[in-house]
């Protein structure tokens, strides 16, 4: 390969690295006007879309881990939330208001179980 060669081979991949670099500039953009209109869309829907910050980890309420999460009356399974909806007496709980759906328009309340006196593995 002479010197003229391989400075058309340096010219040819730093044109092409432009090029590529152009591509994935408007590749992004495109992604970025999506992501614009899908977050309209689900605005317009009374759906609170992802900002886009890193998002923090959520506290899990320990219910769906519990012996009584599904009551069962022969058995005497269940507890005060799973078969009324009723807080437990005694439970560290962090109240949790859900948006409202398109149906009801209403807020809904729920709770992030932290602990519960009436707490069984299973």
């Amino acid at each position: 390969m002479t010197e003229a060669d391989y400075q058309a081979f340096l010219l040819r991949s730093e044109a092409e690295s432009e090029l590529a670099d152009k591509l994935y500039v408007e590749k992004l953009k495109r992604l970025n006007e999506r992501k614009k209109a899908n977050s309209k869309k689900l605005r317009e829907m009374g759906i609170k879309p992802y900002a886009g910050q890193k998002k923090k980890a959520s506290p899990q309420t320990i219910c769906p881990n519990c012996k009584h999460c599904c009551p069962n009356p022969i058995k005497g399974i269940g507890c005060e939330w799973s078969v009324n909806f009723q807080p437990v007496p005694g439970w560290n709980a962090i109240r949790k208001d859900i948006a409202p759906n398109h149906v009801g328009g209403r807020y809904i309340s729920s709770y992030i179980v932290v602990s519960c006196p009436k707490f069984i593995e299973g």
